[in-house]
């Protein structure tokens, strides 16, 4: 849910009292909630708010990777990886040598474009690129993955939506989770 934090103060006791801004749309979902837990101890979790991809673009993205797969006889997984390895949205970890296997195993769990490249392995420590899969993804990483994807598909002579369908679907964004 989006919102805004508008003050913040505190009370006679130094207890802080924050006050947020709820866009319209959402107001009635809080305030229900908030009446009904009014007199319990809440989990509290506040952090910057980033437009969602589409579900529509995702959609699209994966179509394209399937006709690309099947023109050039590759799986749809390889075609998505390869445009996730090429976005170089990635955090680099520095991790001790005996715990590296286990780091990209549980990484790669996260979905098939969640992939570890290892940079280095020295004596001690293992230096890992993980790079993270589209589901995390905001409107302009999401953007980025699908302009390349449709470059693809274009450049081995697949028909794609037209710059203003596509800019259509990226503006009707939605909440992936």
């Amino acid at each position: 849910m989006k919102a805004r934090i508008t003050s913040l103060l505190s009370d006679e006791e130094h207890n802080l009292i924050i006050t947020l801004k709820v866009d319209k749309a959402d107001r009635a979902e809080l305030r229900k909630t908030a009446a009904r837990l009014r007199e319990e101890d809440v989990d509290l979790a506040l952090k910057k708010y980033v437009e969602k991809r589409s579900l529509s673009a995702n959609a699209y993205m994966w179509v394209l990777c399937g006709k690309i797969a099947e023109r050039l006889g590759y799986s749809k997984n390889d075609i998505y990886q390869k445009h996730i390895y090429e976005m170089g949205v990635y955090r680099t970890v520095e991790i001790n040598n005996a715990a590296a296997d286990t780091f990209v195993h549980a990484w790669q769990m996260h979905g098939a474009g969640w992939l570890c490249e290892v940079v280095d392995r020295g004596e001690k420590y293992t230096i890992i690129n993980a790079h993270y899969g589209s589901s995390v993804y905001d409107k302009k990483q999401m953007s980025r993955l699908i302009d390349g994807v449709v470059q693809d598909a274009e450049s081995v002579g697949i028909d794609t939506k037209t710059p203003d369908e596509i800019a259509e679907m990226l503006s009707l964004w939605e909440a992936a989770k």
